[in-house]
């Protein structure tokens, strides 16, 4: 899977300034070195302060390769985004919640028990 810094350059000419990577952007007419590469919270993203076009790879091949979100992250060779295990399991003890809540409901129908009072 190509990171975004071989994507890019590959299109334009890339300058190292510190720890960013400048360039003229690819996007619209200039001739100074407003379009800025690099990597922050460990994922490379894309700048220009002139046109305000920003992303990461997948935005990238979006905008050059003229295609949709899938289609670019399959040129990118990337599965689909697996869910969070920490939202999954929240999502699963709020409905083990809710059906206890249900059955107990269900076996004493003159029940005025608030949902906060059942734990799981």
């Amino acid at each position: 899977m190509p990171s975004l810094l071989e994507l890019a350059g590959a299109s334009v000419e890339l300058t190292r300034k510190g720890r960013a990577y400048w360039a003229p952007c690819p996007f619209h007419q200039e001739k100074t070195s407003s379009f800025k590469v690099e990597e922050r919270r460990g994922k490379w993203r894309f700048h220009c302060f002139g046109c305000g076009a920003s992303g990461d790879a997948a935005d990238w091949i979006m905008r050059t390769q003229r295609v949709g979100y899938v289609e670019a992250k399959r040129m990118l060779g990337e599965a689909r985004a697996k869910p969070d295990p920490a939202i999954v399991a929240a999502r699963q003890a709020e409905q083990r919640r809710q059906r206890i809540l249900k059955a107990y409901r269900d076996r004493n129908p003159d029940c005025c028990l608030p949902d906060w009072a059942i734990e799981t």
